[in-house]
């Protein structure tokens, strides 16, 4: 049966029990400095692992055009003493053509680099991937919403196996709500 090919498998990664704290600071208020710097921070602790994640947030403004760029990097230390370097890089731009609708294009890489044991040859699952596409945020007030579809630049002739994560397009929703 193919579906049991899935079976156990997280469908999310970070999907499980556990909890999540995050810490953002901006160096300095916007324009201030030639390029925003923020930091940001985030300890994880779930049934399999505690992970520590850092962000060097870089941002630049030019009138309705703003350049983005996130330097992120985790260290993921699992309960099985299996340890693992994660680098998920983004750059992006967005234009705002009114202040409720901006649009923009982002992209992003994850790559994932086991230790103790590290494995014996790099798998598809483990990248890096790359990935490159549109996005568009609507802002209604209090309440906005940004979609983004990204298409795999890496591997692109690669055919995706049952098990394996990175397929040929990734589509992200997020709603927030400004308190």
């Amino acid at each position: 049966d193919p579906g049991e090919q899935f079976a156990g498998k997280a469908l999310f990664p970070g999907a499980g029990n556990g909890l999540k704290q995050r810490l953002r600071y901006i160096l300095a208020d916007p324009g201030v400095w030639p390029v925003d710097v923020g930091l940001y921070g985030e300890l994880v602790e779930n049934e399999r692992e505690i992970e520590l994640e850092a962000k060097l947030l870089l941002q630049k403004r030019f009138g309705p055009l703003r350049v983005a760029a996130n330097i992120s990097g985790e260290y993921e230390l699992y309960f099985s003493e299996q340890r693992e370097i994660v680098l998920n890089p983004s750059l992006g731009a967005t234009y705002e053509i009114t202040p409720s609708f901006h649009v923009g294009l982002d992209s992003w890489l994850r790559g994932e680099y086991p230790r103790n044991p590290a494995p014996p040859a790099r798998t598809f699952g483990l990248g890096p991937a790359a990935y490159l596409g549109p996005a568009v945020m609507m802002n209604f007030g209090k309440l906005w919403w940004a979609v983004g579809a990204y298409f795999r630049v890496t591997d692109t002739s690669h055919d995706l196996q049952p098990g394996e994560p990175y397929g040929p397009l990734y589509i992200r929703s997020m709603i927030g709500y400004d308190l």
